[in-house]
């Protein structure tokens, strides 16, 4: 059993549907038994759990692998007070969820997305949280794929990246294989361009639809990032819908778990080294 006061896990698990799943160790032994793999808290997956009358079920088979890593809606800068009074405290602290590091969720056409990013900022990092991400990904049309790091167009998310200490994106394998090559190519800059100013840079993989070769996808997408020196400081196997492979059984190679399995004794990932 691990220490449960301390991140230091490389892979995260977890997200909207089927949670209760990850409370069945004979699905899941093998995988956290590596010692490398968390609990991944989608906002909504928790607030479903919390509806259904099993967070504290999840809770505490998930306390033992460590604070783990959750994904927060971004809120507005008027209503994080109550966002923190209202939901952080009776629905994660109360039942012993307390992530150190965030992932962001942010509509980048709001204009006022950046006042909320810095002041959520601001207060999860009085609540113990150590980094806070925006995640990104160029998924939109007509998007910018000369470059990242130096393009005027991305400055904003680069300065909040840099202000919360971390940097995310989002791109599924499959998806990801089916877009251009200057994608694939921006999305590998990304990771470099973390990675060059010290800030934990996270991947998030998820399937896409029904894919019945997700492992393959999956290796193939770690496999092109490790070609491009683009390897983060984690990955995240995030399940969005119980339409996709599912969460699955370190039996089921093509599921969540399986998939997760392969990652945590597979996927490299670079240290982690703060500002």
């Amino acid at each position: 059993m691990t220490d449960q006061t301390k991140n230091d896990k490389t892979i995260f698990l977890g997200g909207v549907v089927d949670l209760e799943g990850l409370t069945d160790h004979s699905r899941t032994a093998a995988l956290f038994n590596t010692g490398k793999v968390g609990f991944y808290m989608q906002e909504h997956g928790i607030l479903h759990a919390h509806g259904e009358g099993i967070l504290k079920k999840v809770s505490e088979a998930m306390q033992p692998y460590g604070p783990g890593e959750a994904e927060i809606n971004l809120q507005y800068f008027e209503a994080i007070d109550e966002w923190f009074e209202k939901v952080w405290g009776p629905v994660w602290n109360d039942f012993g969820l307390s992530p150190d590091r965030i992932n962001s969720v942010i509509n980048f056409e709001d204009q006022y997305w950046q006042k909320n990013f810095e002041a959520t900022v601001d207060h999860f990092r009085k609540h113990g949280v150590e980094t806070i991400a925006p995640i990104f990904s160029p998924n939109g049309e007509n998007m910018s794929l000369d470059t990242f790091a130096e393009n005027p167009a991305y400055a904003d998310i680069r300065d909040a990246a840099t202000l919360g200490g971390a940097f995310t994106l989002d791109p599924p394998p499959l998806f990801f294989f089916q877009q251009s090559p200057e994608y694939r190519r921006f999305s590998c800059e990304q990771v470099r361009w973390a990675n060059e100013n010290k800030l934990r840079s996270c991947v998030i993989i998820s399937p896409s639809g029904n894919d019945p070769d997700f492992l393959d996808h999956v290796q193939e997408f770690v496999e092109f990032f490790q070609n491009e020196n683009a390897i983060p400081t984690e990955w995240v196997m995030e399940i969005y819908s119980e339409d996709t492979n599912g969460l699955g059984s370190t039996r089921k190679p093509n599921t969540a778990i399986g998939s997760a399995l392969w990652l945590a004794r597979e996927a490299p990932t670079t240290p982690y080294k703060g500002q």
